[in-house]
């Protein structure tokens, strides 16, 4: 009696245990191919969803049958792969309805192919990303000619503002979304291998969502700005005209088709105590702050000012971090770039006792641009720092 006793608490524990992993499984959207109460042939079955739930003929504990992430599909039986084709051709069939009239209704070819990625997992969560996608699409601000920042974005259509967040599953689907969109609207955004995090933030601008616009703006003074309907910009034509120093954020720049300057030249400077002393110096000149490590803000300048086919001149500090910024802008930049100031004289004129650090040195091997070689081979010779503030 006693050993039956036992026999019947160990299947209980076997049992609990077992719709322990059911639970938890369903929770996570794992999914759970059967879920049985005792063991041997099947008395009685049924299925829901993903799920065949059973009654086996000895009633001794019970089984959670999961598809792993590394499963395939023929593991499961034809009973069962024919079901749960049925049920994804039914989903994929309400969704074709769902997208009908609408802007996603272009793109549902893409994102079945995108969401089949995630076929191995539970078909209500793959329903739901599926039309959550479409939802995206849908309201991506820049069809309504406007922009967004990105957690209101967020919130509007989850309530979450931090949703799209950058690793999130929504915040990883929102990227591939905005990929797939710019796609068929034929823009390419570039990858830079020297500005990493350009590409995502300028596909998320060009679909009207602002990833940072409070702290990405731009320093410019002298500039006048042509919006997209061909009219010049009234701020930035008031500031011209009063010849103040203007900071401009993501937003504006949204709104331009290109920055002129006057005499479609351009003095860029990497720090803002330069760049105030030019514009006090040279007043009819048009001036531009970087204000250290380019922002996504300052790139989009220079993309309005290669517009109107502006020729830049670059003065930077003389350090390796401050020559690779240099460099880069040099890269980025599809019109005339030069360098002032920034050679073995001027390097010279303004070095300081400030010393560069071996670690710091070994970052000059990625001076590749010829115009800044003289000045990397007199950094390594000098190990000191130089500023541009020691030659205004």
């Amino acid at each position: 009696m006693s050993i039956f006793i036992a026999i019947i608490l160990l299947g209980l524990i076997i049992l609990f245990h077992e719709f322990g992993h059911f639970i938890v499984a369903k929770a996570n959207g794992v999914c759970v191919v059967e879920f049985s109460i005792g063991f041997g042939p099947r008395l009685f079955s049924f299925r829901k969803g993903d799920t065949d739930y059973c009654l086996k003929i000895l009633p001794f504990g019970g089984s959670c049958r999961m598809l792993s992430s590394d499963e395939e599909l023929y593991e499961l039986d034809e009973e069962q792969k024919e079901k749960r084709e049925q049920e994804k051709q039914a989903i994929e069939d309400k969704f074709f309805d769902y997208c009908q009239g609408t802007y996603a209704e272009k793109l549902v070819p893409e994102m079945l192919a995108l969401q089949r990625l995630h076929i191995k997992d539970n078909l209500s969560e793959w329903r739901q990303l599926l039309f959550f996608s479409a939802d995206i699409v849908n309201s991506l601000p820049y069809r309504s000619e406007r922009t967004e920042y990105l957690p209101v974005f967020a919130a509007r259509l989850t309530k979450n503002p931090h949703a799209f967040d950058k690793g999130t599953v929504f915040g990883d689907l929102l990227y591939e979304l905005v990929k797939l969109d710019l796609n068929h609207r034929k823009m390419k955004v570039e990858r830079l291998t020297y500005f990493p995090s350009y590409e995502r933030q300028k596909s998320f601008l060009s679909c009207g969502i602002l990833l940072d616009d409070v702290s990405n703006y731009v320093l410019l003074y002298h500039v006048a700005g042509v919006q997209k309907n061909g009219s010049y910009h009234k701020g930035l034509n008031g500031f011209f005209e009063e010849e103040d120093m203007l900071q401009v954020s993501l937003t504006v720049l949204t709104k331009l088709s290109r920055l002129e300057s006057p005499d479609q030249t351009l003095y860029i400077d990497e720090n803002p105590s330069v760049f105030a002393a030019r514009c006090m110096s040279y007043p009819e000149s048009a001036c531009m702050c970087m204000n250290g490590q380019p922002k996504l803000a300052a790139l989009v300048a220079l993309e309005l000012f290669a517009a109107s086919g502006t020729k830049v001149y670059y003065s930077g500090d003389f350090d390796p971090e401050g020559l690779w910024i240099a460099q880069r802008l040099a890269y980025f930049y599809p019109g005339n770039f030069e360098f002032l100031n920034m050679d073995t004289e001027c390097y010279e004129k303004c070095i300081s006792d400030e010393p560069i650090s071996d670690v710091r040195l070994k970052q000059l091997e990625r001076i590749t641009d010829e115009r800044l070689l003289g000045v990397v081979q007199m950094m390594r010779r000098e190990k000191k720092s130089g500023y541009q503030e020691g030659i205004l």
